[in-house]
């Protein structure tokens, strides 16, 4: 799963994994080694079914992708890898051979907007504590670029920056997101597309 961040790649990993009901284990490249990605192989040998996410998975070296080429091949473990590099620049081609490239597009500003709807509505979220103007509302979405997590985070923020009238306005919103949320890469290919 590749596409910029905050959309969703590890959350539709899980998602898949849960609903198929298949017993999965999360790795970050940043963190993990050699060693945590052979445990993880050892532990699909014990099971009939074995998931295993990597999240920024552009990050493993070529000699860990090799390691877990065979185990692909052979069922032991189906990969979820979440990517916001290129994978056709950025993952070994024998692995990118035997798995679906699949890209996840920035979501929408309705998509945004309904996110925090919920968040504000559910009780593992603000639990209807809080309540945004729709000019904030939509102030907040447009600066998020797309990505999610951006938007929940300034949310909070935003909540937590609140009167005690606990009301979100576009001024705490404007106060919070100091400037719209936008992905410059570095040597990659996002400045071309």
């Amino acid at each position: 799963l590749y596409g910029k961040p905050g959309t969703g790649k590890t959350t539709i990993a899980t998602i898949i994994a849960n609903t198929l009901n298949i017993k999965y284990k999360i790795l970050n490249a940043v963190i993990c080694n050699k060693k945590d990605i052979e445990a993880a192989i050892f532990e699909a040998s014990l099971n009939e079914s074995y998931m295993l996410i990597i999240d920024e998975v552009h990050r493993l070296n070529k000699n860990i992708q090799d390691v877990l080429l065979p185990h692909i091949e052979n069922g032991t473990i189906i990969l979820i890898g979440a990517t916001t590099s290129n994978p056709y620049h950025s993952i070994n081609s024998a692995i990118r051979s035997r798995c679906h490239l699949v890209e996840i597009k920035s979501l929408t500003n309705e998509d945004i907007i309904i996110a925090l709807k919920r968040v504000l509505e559910n009780e593992k979220g603000l639990n209807n504590e809080y309540t945004i103007e729709d000019d904030a509302l939509t102030l907040l979405a447009n600066y998020s670029g797309g990505d999610l997590r951006f938007a929940l985070n300034k949310l909070e923020i935003a909540a937590y920056t609140t009167s005690s009238d606990k009301v979100i306005t576009k001024e705490i919103v404007l106060n919070v997101v100091k400037k719209a949320n936008t992905t410059i890469d570095k040597n990659e290919d996002g400045h071309y597309d």
